[in-house]
């Protein structure tokens, strides 16, 4: 039987928290009225929030940030935009409980998914019973916020809050347990891709974007496998 991963276990507690964090909820909620209060004029009407199109399987265990599409089907290769996002990270194993205190005190609101910027292990490096992807993996965890201005970036002791620019990526998605392995096949697919694109070029190191928490059967978790890319041409034209 394999043993969850602790990036699993990360990810679920993540989750567990916005169970927790109601008074978080709340104000964000406020919030969020206050701005639309101060934004629309007396004659203008709300427009209707679009129901994001989930893929099929997929399980939602909470919101997107603002701007962000929805993951895409499992096994397809696609292009995705993420607009500017201002998120709250932190480095190392326990990047998640640095973030989660962070969430705790200043009453945000979890959102999926959480963004995982990872480094590799060598092979001698790597758990020998199964090929986990877990805490030892990850360089940096994101909480991304609803919207960017729910804060100010900062340094807060080992937190930072900062903003990852607009972003063109490749993306694939898949459901089970997340290990070295599946990452690095989504890794030769997604490469294979651009080597049979010959107008894009890859401008950042692949990520990992979790949705969900392993309350979600094993089979049911969502993830994508991204890289960000770039046209060749514009490049050229520099």
């Amino acid at each position: 039987m394999q043993k969850t991963s602790c990036l699993s276990v990360l990810v679920a507690v993540a989750f567990l928290g916005a169970v927790g964090a109601e008074n978080g909820r709340v104000y964000a909620v406020e919030q969020e009225a206050k701005e639309s209060a101060l934004q629309q004029s007396p004659n203008e009407e709300a427009k209707p929030v679009e129901e994001p199109k989930y893929p099929q399987g997929f399980i939602n265990e909470g919101p997107l940030p603002e701007g962000f599409p929805p993951p895409s089907e499992v096994g397809q290769i696609v292009e995705k935009s993420y607009p500017l996002c201002r998120t709250y990270s932190a480095e190392g194993s326990n990047a998640f409980m640095r973030c989660f205190a962070y969430l705790t005190k200043h009453k945000h609101e979890m959102t999926a998914p959480v963004i995982m910027d990872y480094k590799r292990r060598e092979p001698s490096d790597r758990p020998k019973a199964i090929a986990n992807f877990d805490a030892m993996d990850i360089n940096r965890m994101h909480f991304v916020l609803e919207r960017p201005l729910l804060d100010e970036p900062k340094s807060e002791g080992a937190v930072v809050v900062a903003d990852i620019p607009t972003m063109r990526v490749l993306s694939i998605a898949f459901q089970g347990q997340l290990s070295a392995d599946t990452r690095e096949q989504a890794e030769i697919k997604l490469a294979a891709e651009i080597e049979s694109r010959k107008n894009l070029t890859v401008v950042g190191p692949y990520r990992v974007l979790g949705y969900n928490s392993p309350f979600v059967p094993k089979d049911k978790a969502f993830w994508e496998i991204q890289v960000p890319i770039t046209d060749v041409k514009l490049d050229e034209a520099k």
